[in-house]
């Protein structure tokens, strides 16, 4: 009797457990409420990672990101290719991130994130988007153009350095040339009006030498010793010429030379001037009788 009892409460608590469904989990209780938020960083560069991120909760704020599913999301092209999202990464309950890397090749414009996220039998779909622009630079690039001004920076300060020295050194060494040319060329001025000084004077006294040196020459054209020369001169050559018809032997040819030689002799006494100027007629004189000579003799 007692085992005919406790097999009939055994099958009353199979049937009761078998007609009560277990609870709900929390975070699946308002299932019917999903939200997401989905951002990408732009613009970016090709070949650069670009960051996308979804936040997946609950309208009362129970995260489900970490237990959401993503399958179905893509990432469009601007010529409308569609690309599928990497792996997921949680980075908090609610968050999640994707890192896309864009290819380097990749075309200039606007590229759309389409997300689609499942908790559950609850779909909900978020949208985001980024602009891949080639004239950006790249991050080495900024990191070398950083590098290449801070360079130029130093030699900036350097150069501005090395100016303000050249700028004192040189405002001492002009200083200094000034002070030199300003005594050179006082020195020089003194000199200037001292020669000015002595050339007025020496040009008088060349003035006054050559008025005496007229008078001299006006004088010595009336003096009686070229009277005397001339008329010796003249009577000399009037007896050469006189003479030259009968010369045929050496004794004459011998008196030719002492008339010439007293007619040198007449010559010598005269002044200095008087040489200069009368010399060369007398040379050519005696050249000319002497080819007479020389002739007739033939």
């Amino acid at each position: 009797m007692g085992r005919g009892i406790t097999v009939v409460m055994s099958m009353f608590v199979v049937a009761l457990l078998a007609t009560t469904s277990l609870p709900a989990p929390v975070w699946a209780s308002n299932s019917k409420q999903l939200q997401i938020s989905v951002a990408a960083a732009s613009p970016v560069f090709p070949g650069q990672t670009v960051q996308i991120t979804a936040t997946v909760q609950f309208s009362n704020g129970t995260a489900v990101g970490n237990k959401a599913s993503f399958a179905g999301s893509h990432i469009y092209y601007p010529n409308g290719t569609a690309v599928a999202l990497p792996a997921k990464t949680v980075t908090a309950p609610e968050l999640v991130r994707w890192s896309y890397n864009v290819p380097s090749n990749a075309p200039n414009g606007l590229y759309t994130v389409t997300i689609k996220a499942t908790v559950l039998a609850n779909v909900t779909w978020g949208q985001a988007s980024f602009t891949v622009n080639s004239q950006l630079a790249s991050a080495s690039g900024l990191a070398a153009i950083g590098s290449q001004l801070t360079s130029l920076g130093s030699q900036l300060t350097s150069l501005s350095s090395r100016v303000h020295l050249l700028s004192s050194d040189m405002s001492g060494n002009f200083t200094a040339v000034l002070n030199v040319l300003s005594a050179d060329f006082g020195d020089i001025q003194g000199q200037v009006s001292g020669l000015s000084s002595s050339m007025a004077t020496n040009f008088t006294a060349l003035s006054g030498a050559l008025t005496n040196l007229r008078g001299a020459v006006g004088s010595l054209a009336t003096s009686a010793s070229i009277s005397d020369l001339k008329s010796t001169v003249q009577n000399e050559i009037g007896s050469i010429d006189t003479g030259i018809g009968s010369l045929a032997n050496s004794s004459q040819v011998a008196a030719l030379t002492n008339a010439l030689q007293g007619v040198s002799s007449q010559v010598s006494g005269t002044s200095s001037v008087v040489d200069y100027v009368l010399l060369p007629i007398v040379v050519a004189a005696l050249v000319l009788i002497l080819m007479i000579v020389l002739r007739r003799r033939q």
